[in-house]
């Protein structure tokens, strides 16, 4: 009982301090970014006209695989949230085309305010796994 107390007292604070609708509805993304790779180089832009390109120079080429690469281009699409240029409400829609680097990307996603690498391990366990 002390548990389910514990649990409806956080769920009143989080509604006292309100949930933004956008969280709950279908939109559609104010800010997109594409982006790609290959053997030779990175790059991608955005809807707010930022872009990079960075060449890699002949004698680096074919030490990483493109997978690699890949995932680079997609952590610097989003580079814009750690410099302060996304807002908030921002919905943001990062694209690419190697579905191995955007996979590695959301298995390597942010964490919640008060979550911890316990959380997900706890609740696999308590089902049975």
């Amino acid at each position: 009982m002390k548990e389910d107390a514990k649990l409806w007292l956080k769920c009143i604070r989080i509604a006292g301090e309100g949930i933004s609708m956008n969280l709950l509805t279908c939109r559609s993304p104010n800010v997109i970014i594409i982006g790609d790779a290959c053997e030779h180089g990175l790059g991608a832009f955005n809807t707010s006209g930022r872009g990079y390109s960075w060449i890699i120079p002949a004698w680096l080429r074919g030490r990483a695989h493109i997978n690699l690469l890949e995932f680079l281009t997609q952590v610097i699409q989003i580079w814009d949230i750690l410099e302060g240029k996304i807002k908030e409400e921002d919905c943001i829609l990062a694209m690419g085309d190697n579905t191995s680097s955007m996979g590695s990307l959301r298995r390597s996603n942010f964490r919640v305010k008060h979550e911890s690498d316990l959380t997900g391990l706890s609740s696999s366990k308590s089902q049975g796994s």
